[in-house]
């Protein structure tokens, strides 16, 4: 059965390229366009992996990455969050602890890092649930 992914991502392009190369790739792929939609898949479907856009309107892609635990029973589902923001990158990293973001990929990045990224992270055993650190 292959592994299931959710991309969210707000931006088309971005949504479609992904979705186009995972699925190739042989991966279930779901998609959502933000936040919202999002949490309501994780809980309807619980998915592999989650490709998480940074910047996002509504609930951006740190609130997400807070929420998702608490919507998923089990083991903690992994994140690799995409970011076009460098200077974000200080509040990326920190919420590769606080909450539970299990790697981060800079915008623009090759397809093929992309991919080795999310086979090198579904490969590894499940982690622990997660419970956020808090505020």
């Amino acid at each position: 059965m292959p592994k299931q992914i959710l991309i969210v991502d707000d931006e088309p392009d971005t949504l479609g390229l992904l979705v186009e190369v995972l699925a190739m790739e042989g991966f279930e792929v779901l998609q959502a366009e933000d936040g919202a939609e999002a949490l309501e898949l994780c809980e309807r479907q619980r998915p592999d992996l989650v490709l998480l856009d940074l910047m996002m309107p509504g609930l951006d892609g740190l609130e997400v990455a807070l929420r998702i635990p608490s919507r998923i029973d089990g083991p903690a589902v992994p994140i690799l969050v995409l970011t076009a923001q460098p200077a974000l990158r200080k509040t990326v990293d920190q919420a590769l602890e606080r909450f539970g973001v299990t790697r981060v990929l800079e915008k623009p990045f090759r397809i093929s890092e992309m991919v080795a990224e999310v086979r090198a992270i579904l490969a590894r055993k499940p982690l622990p649930r997660r419970v956020p650190l808090g505020p």
